[in-house]
């Protein structure tokens, strides 16, 4: 996997993560915030934004749901889950994004590469 450029964000509420949570219940928590704010794919944006925070591809991810998220990767997810939910977009949040099967660097300077995009180059 390569080296994150990219700091995690500061955790936002210094009393959360007090009690133990493990990735399961840490992606059904980020599901449940996001699914009327991004009813798209609330399940995907979470366990990007939660493998974002614990600096674990989605793979990885989803192979250590027994594992318990540290305090400060639970923070800083939910922090992450707080600027999704207010409509911020994943790429702009994580700093990357996958496009023709390249990862790309991307901000608010750049437009986001969009999978219909993909189509007009393979035409």
């Amino acid at each position: 996997m390569p080296a994150r450029t990219r700091s995690r964000p500061s955790p936002g509420d210094p009393a959360a993560g007090t009690r133990p949570v493990n990735v399961r219940a840490a992606l059904s928590e980020g599901t449940g915030a996001l699914e009327k704010s991004c009813p798209g794919s609330p399940f995907l944006d979470a366990a990007l934004l939660l493998g974002f925070s614990m600096y674990l591809d989605k793979e990885h991810l989803l192979a250590s749901m027994p594992d318990e998220v540290s305090p400060d990767s639970l923070a800083a997810y939910r922090s992450c889950l707080s600027r999704r939910a207010s409509g911020e977009p994943v790429a702009y949040i994580i700093g990357r994004k996958e496009f023709y099967g390249r990862l790309s660097s991307v901000d608010r300077r750049v437009l986001i590469p969009r999978p219909d995009t993909e189509l007009l180059v393979n035409s």
